[in-house]
C-alpha cells in the first residue's frame, strides 16, 4: 500500500521510487530533486491560495476590528 497519494494515474515502480525521494525529503539537510512531473504526480504544485474575491472578502471582517 502506498504511503503518498499520487493525483494521477501512476505505475506501480513510479509510485515507489517517488516514497523513496518524498522520505528522503525528510532527512535533515538533505537534498532532492524532483523533476515537474514527479513533482505534479505527489501534488506539490498544487495552488492552494485565495482567490482575489476571497482575499477581499476576509477583509471585510477587519473594518469592525479593535486596535
Amino acid at each position: 500500500m502506498s504511503r503518498i497519494k499520487v493525483t494521477v494515474p501512476t505505475p506501480p515502480e513510479v509510485v515507489e521510487a517517488l516514497e523513496e525521494k518524498v522520505q528522503g525529503a525528510f532527512i535533515p539537510r538533505q537534498r532532492v530533486a524532483y523533476r515537474p512531473v514527479q513533482a505534479k504526480r505527489v501534488g506539490a504544485c498544487r495552488e492552494g491560495a485565495l482567490s482575489e474575491q476571497d482575499a477581499l472578502d476576509s477583509a471585510d471582517d477587519l473594518k469592525n476590528a479593535v486596535i
